[in-house]
């Protein structure tokens, strides 16, 4: 692929640093750096303060297109909104992820509701996901399908990586993540799938720019800053 320039953000959703989500993380970044001109910018939740979301800031939200509290949530926010293609990595949690990672996807619905006025954009973003659990069995899955649907309800595209090793996502076991060189294999395919299906719906959006409706097209360098107290 020629001329690609796409920014993929990739997430890693562990509360520790030094974490064995960085093990894929690292993968899936070597994976997005195959395609040519393609970039990663990786965001590390172990150490960023991020609060649950209020509820009661809803109206704030819609009215400001912003979030009322004053965290690290904004540095993320702007990473997502420049973002072509997310990959979320994470732990297993209790058959589901972190609880600072649910945090962040429900402000980051919030906000966006607010950005577009009660309307959610079409922002078309190709979205992949890593999993990490103690057993090979140890919800793997469930976690993988909670993140698709974030992306989903974001109006994202969620993307595996290449089959037969990746069906909805890369899910890994924490014993072997160090040596399973098909399972590193998977995370880097995964960062690669994203990174092209990224550029392939970019360049498709920009093709039909004079078809489709103005809720695909959004200011990517939009900046969110946390409120003044």
């Amino acid at each position: 692929m020629s001329n690609c320039e796409e920014n993929i953000l990739v997430v890693n959703a562990s509360p520790r640093k030094k974490s064995n989500t960085q093990i894929l993380v690292d993968e899936a970044v070597k994976g997005i750096e195959e395609i040519r001109g393609a970039r990663a910018t990786v965001f590390c939740l172990a150490g960023k303060k991020i609060n649950g979301c209020k509820g009661i800031c809803r109206n704030y939200c819609i009215k400001n297109g912003n979030c009322v509290q004053a965290d690290d949530f904004h540095e993320f926010a702007n990473l997502w909104m420049k973002a072509d293609g997310i990959i979320y990595a994470t732990p297993v949690y209790h058959m589901s992820f972190p609880s600072r990672l649910q945090a962040l996807i429900e402000r980051l619905g919030q906000v966006f509701f607010g950005v577009s006025k009660g309307q959610y954009l079409r922002f078309c973003k190709a979205g992949g996901v890593i999993a990490q659990g103690h057993t090979q069995y140890g919800g793997q899955e469930y976690t993988i399908e909670a993140i698709i649907r974030h992306l989903m309800l974001m109006n994202c595209i969620p993307v595996s990586g290449d089959m037969p090793c990746s069906y909805v996502g890369v899910g890994a076991q924490q014993d072997d993540m160090k040596t399973n060189e098909a399972v590193k294999e998977s995370a880097r395919s995964l960062g690669r799938r994203v990174t092209e299906i990224a550029s392939v719906l970019k360049f498709g959006i920009v093709g039909l720019k004079n078809d489709l409706p103005s809720d695909y097209f959004y200011d990517h360098q939009r900046k969110f800053t946390p409120p003044r107290k």
